[in-house]
């Protein structure tokens, strides 16, 4: 992932598509706080249809699990929409929600090939949506775990070993 939270002032690494009127980077606290990460956030106005960023060539593994998470704002009633995509896999698509703060979203998706595109889309005709700290991180498989966890001890019980030989030399 790249530029997930803006910090380029622009949109480097990011295809902007659809309706990008009203739209670009920032450092106005448009919803009442600071952005979550960082000095800048994204803002989206389009005004009667979607438009939005995406990233293509995300290197990811096909049939992994990936999590993909951003801090979305809204903060105005009115003709609004919202969508987020990660491969084929529509993660939402929320039509005219009420106004929210700072709000963080996540959800989980399957990677179908080795690379994978992230989507998001954004209307709001009297405002805008207000976008920051978007990630995509690999979602750690149970094997993964049970080895992390088998290794924790062994670890600890090296680090125990070495100091009480360390002690034994100086005695």
């Amino acid at each position: 992932m790249t530029n997930g939270s803006f910090e380029t002032g622009d949109f480097s690494g990011w295809t902007p598509f659809g309706n990008t009127v009203a739209t670009g980077v920032t450092t106005l606290w448009w919803v009442g706080a600071p952005p979550t990460d960082g000095l800048y956030l994204a803002y989206f106005g389009a005004v009667g249809s979607l438009g939005g960023i995406l990233q293509t060539s995300l290197a990811t593994v096909a049939g992994a699990d990936y999590t993909i998470s951003f801090d979305l704002g809204d903060l105005y009633t009115g003709p609004s929409e919202y969508t987020a995509s990660f491969g084929s896999t529509v993660l939402t698509d929320v039509v005219n929600p009420q106004p929210f703060g700072w709000t963080r979203l996540s959800f989980t998706a399957t990677a179908t090939s080795d690379s994978t595109t992230l989507s998001l889309s954004f209307r709001q005709d009297p405002s805008y949506l207000v976008l920051d700290n978007v990630s995509v991180t690999a979602v750690p498989e149970p094997e993964e775990w049970a080895m992390l966890m088998m290794g924790i001890p062994l670890v600890g019980w090296q680090i125990r070993r070495k100091q009480a030989n360390g002690a034994r030399t100086i005695a």
